[in-house]
């Protein structure tokens, strides 16, 4: 089925309201749900947070109130036609609980996949790869220093093939000079190819801001991928879903957030476009 014609057409905007302390399968609700729409293809979605608001249960949630802050008001926005909607709230339904669901109909003026969330400005494919499994420990007994277990060189290997599989893999590869991150990177650019660097924003303790100064100035790679860390990764991925104050998201050792990203201001958000991962 073609989306709103060439350019418009009647579609259906969806709101999910949820906590944020919400879960489903070891992974927040909104987060859950956006992965789920961009499994089945949806054509957008977007996660928004709430200052203040109160849902089913008339408990008030305020970023003003310490004790509530972890449980502020989440929703997730999505579009597409009716059909699509459809499939999308039938797959979803077991995660939502007391949530609330609304649908409006819209008119969509303009759809343009692989576009950045804020239709400006130049498009950047980024790819964010938290390193392999990696060892406990190192020789030298420094963080740095500690490398990659088997599995995490698996990891490596397969992120690299997936890659290259993709319509645009990446053209430049930049990492954490960290032994773990650098040799994931290496491991994943044998099948690249692509340009490569360290860059010690990446590192373990830094900024997101460095990070995305750092995008910023790459902007004209076309394809970046960027091999880090936790916790400055999770943040980052939160920042690209939903803005700089949006809450962090889970990335697993050996992951990659694939997202399309207006590579001038990719604080503004971004579109995860897919996660890639080996489970073995």
């Amino acid at each position: 089925m073609e989306r709103f014609g060439a350019s418009k057409g009647e579609g259906r905007l969806v709101r999910i309201f949820v906590g944020e302390s919400d879960r489903a399968d070891g992974l927040p609700v909104y987060e859950a749900i956006v992965r789920k729409a961009r499994e089945m293809g949806i054509a957008g979605a977007t996660v928004l947070r709430g200052v203040m608001g109160f849902g089913a249960n008339s408990r008030v949630h305020s970023a003003k109130l310490l004790v509530l802050s972890s449980d502020l008001p989440m929703v997730v926005e999505i579009v597409d036609t009716q059909e699509h909607v459809d499939a999308l709230l039938a797959a979803v339904e077991p995660m939502l609980g007391d949530c609330l669901v609304t649908i409006d109909r819209v008119e969509v003026l303009k759809y343009q996949g692989g576009r950045g969330a804020g239709g400006e400005g130049r498009v950047m494919r980024l790819y964010v790869v938290r390193h392999g499994k990696a060892e406990q420990s190192s020789p030298t007994g420094r963080d740095e220093d500690r490398p990659l277990l088997a599995r995490g060189e698996r990891q490596a290997d397969y992120l690299g093939a997936a890659f290259a599989d993709l319509d645009h893999p990446p053209t430049l590869v930049v990492t954490s000079p960290y032994v773990r991150a650098f040799d994931t990177a290496e491991r994943i650019n044998k099948t690249l190819e692509a340009e490569f660097m360290t860059d010690g924003r990446l590192c373990v303790g830094e900024p997101v801001s460095g990070v995305l100064k750092l995008i910023r100035e790459h902007a004209g790679a076309g394809a970046l991928c960027l091999v880090g860390h936790n916790p400055q990764l999770e943040h980052l991925c939160g920042t690209l879903l939903a803005g700089a104050s949006a809450p962090p998201v889970r990335v697993r050792t050996g992951e990659a957030f694939v997202f399309d990203v207006d590579a001038d201001e990719p604080a503004r958000g971004g579109r995860l476009l897919e996660s890639i991962r080996l489970d073995d």
